[in-house]
């Protein structure tokens, strides 16, 4: 009897030997997928960047308090940022550190001494205090700017 159990044992181990080693080839072969398309993006991104002279921009105001907002209610505040060179302005990206924000922006670029608004909005269902970072990616000497939304939702 124990010469029938011992070669199935050995065969469950050689197959599991084998789906390991296939799986860790085809994990691998994934890891080295991605790194490669995120370096080809990565140097897209700084070709078409650098071949454009980094900007230089005027933020009428990184911070706004929109103060004591009804739950609910729209809890929104428009950030200004002007081009102040006579290279085009370039938003190349906007990020929200959470769920509760949605920043909306022109996709175009912003001509000199034109003004390009990124508006935050804040989910007021949420009562309580709040304070929210949007992180704006330029081809600007400054970026990313960091502009912040706050405020507090009233029950």
């Amino acid at each position: 009897m124990t010469k029938f159990i011992l070669p199935e044992i050995l065969k469950k181990r050689a197959l599991y030997v084998l789906l390991t080693v296939f799986l860790s080839i085809i994990a691998y072969s994934i890891y080295s997928f991605a790194k490669r398309r995120d370096s080809a993006n990565t140097l897209h991104e700084e070709r078409s960047t650098s071949n454009l002279a980094n900007t230089k921009v005027s933020v009428l105001t990184e911070v706004i308090n929109i103060g004591r907002i009804k739950r609910g209610r729209p809890a929104e505040a428009t950030f200004k940022i002007i081009n102040t060179t006579r290279t085009p302005l370039l938003i190349l990206n906007v990020d929200v550190d959470c769920h509760c924000t949605v920043a909306t922006w022109d996709k175009n670029p912003i001509a000199f001494q034109d003004t390009a608004f990124i508006k935050g909005s804040y989910d007021s269902r949420i009562p309580g205090f709040f304070q929210k970072k949007i992180r704006v990616s330029l081809n600007a000497d400054s970026s990313p700017l960091l502009l912040i939304l706050r405020g507090e939702i009233m029950l």
